[in-house]
Formats: structure tokens, C-alpha cells, sequence
């Protein structure tokens, strides 16, 4: 729904994508919960949890911003970065569960401290240039260079399950590009939030993956 809705007075604008950004925090609060349990004893899982966590928090300031955006002179563009550095917080979450696999310990603090640099950047790009642009660059890099290399290596060496779910998961997120590429919409929805029930789904798988991952790595192992 692409119309303001009014309540006392006040216009909610981009009510569907505010709504579905909601639909994500209270999926990633659960999934956050779930992985409670493993979390201290495997640091593959906590860093997933950590990127559930702070997926839950993009996605509420994400909901505020965009129902707010009529007032967005009052505050510029910070919720919105708000928003994007918390989610870049959760691409290198994903990365460095994804690292803590390597056998290597020479290429983990190498990968570590690539992916500290990256998240660097990352910030200092969105307050040079505004825009979600940057958010793209940083995910692709985290999930397709990172995410996907390293557990595709771990699904054909081991025939990992984690890793055959986790490439599912991001398998499942490329069809953000087609909708969104062709602005696709259903009923009242539009691609921007038909692009957030594709993120859920492949959230599920995400979270499915993370629990195959016990016994992977041990904190302080």
C-alpha cells in the first residue's frame, strides 16, 4: 500500500512496508530466543543470533522511519542510517559465523579483520553519500562473497546440512532482486513488501541452518 493512513490525526505513511518491517523484528525476536540456548556454548550460532538481534532492531527502526517519512525533515535522514548500520551489524555477524568455520586460524583473523574494515567503510560511505545503495554493496560482499564461498566449500567437502540450508536461505533472497528489478506487487502489497516476506522465508532457512551448526565450534574451544 503505497497511501498514508491516518490515525488521530497523524499520517502513517508507507503502511505496508512499516507492517512488514514489524512481520521481520518479530520474526527475528523469535528466532533471536531460539538460538538462546546454544548460543554460549557455540560461537557459529551466537554470531547468527547476534544477526537476528540485530536484524529485530534494524527492521523496528526501520518500520518507524518509514512510517514517519512525512516528518522526516524533523530528524533528516538518521533513522534510516540508524536502521542500515544495524543491519550492516547483522551482515558481519553473518560473516564472522561463517569465518569461525575456517580450519585455517590464519585465514579466520585475516577474514576477521577484512570484515571489521568492511563494516568501517560501510558507515562511512552512508554518511559521505546517503543512500541505500551502499546497503546493497555491503550485504552482496557479506553474503554472496562470504557467506555463500565459504559454506558452498563446506557443502561439497562435508556435505554439510547447516551449509545446504544456508545456501537455500540465500538462494531464496536473490528473488528480492526479481521482484524488486521489476516492481512487482500483489494485492495491496508492493515489491518493497513482497521483498520482506522473501527475507522471512529465507530468514527461516537462515535460522534452520544455524541449529545444524551445534557442535561445529565451541566458545572458547
Amino acid at each position: 500500500m503505497d497511501d498514508p493512513i491516518y490515525i488521530l490525526g497523524y499520517a502513517i505513511a508507507e503502511p505496508t512496508v512499516a507492517a512488514t518491517n514489524l512481520l521481520i523484528c518479530a520474526f527475528s525476536i523469535y528466532w533471536f530466543i531460539k538460538l538462546k540456548p546454544l548460543s554460549n556454548k557455540y560461537l557459529a550460532i551466537k554470531y547468527w543470533q547476534w544477526f537476528f538481534g540485530f536484524t529485530a532492531l534494524a527492521a523496528l527502526v526501520g518500520a518507524f522511519a518509514h512510517a514517519t517519512r512525512p516528518y522526516e525533515a524533523f530528524w533528516g535522514t538518521s533513522l534510516f542510517k540508524v536502521a542500515w548500520i544495524l543491519g550492516g551489524l547483522g551482515v558481519s555477524a553473518v560473516q564472522m559465523s561463517a569465518t569461525v568455520l575456517l580450519k585455517s586460524e590464519k585465514l579466520r583473523k585475516i577474514l576477521s579483520k577484512l570484515i571489521i574494515v568492511q563494516f568501517v567503510l560501510f558507515v562511512i560511505a552512508l554518511f559521505v553519500y546517503h543512500h541505500f545503495m551502499w546497503v546493497n554493496i555491503n550485504s552482496a560482499i557479506g553474503i554472496l562473497a562470504v557467506l555463500a564461498v565459504v559454506h558452498t566449500g563446506l557443502f561439497m567437502k562435508e556435505k554439510l546440512p547447516a551449509s545446504r540450508l544456508i545456501l537455500t536461505a540465500i538462494f531464496i533472497l536473490l528473488f528480492v532482486l526479481l521482484v524488486k528489478g521489476f516492481e512487482m506487487r500483489l494485492f495491496i502489497f508492493n515489491h518493497h513488501d513482497l521483498a520482506h516476506f522473501i527475507v522471512i522465508i529465507s530468514m527461516y532457512f537462515f535460522y534452520q541452518g544455524a541449529i545444524k551448526l551445534e557442535g561445529r565450534e565451541i566458545v572458547n574451544a
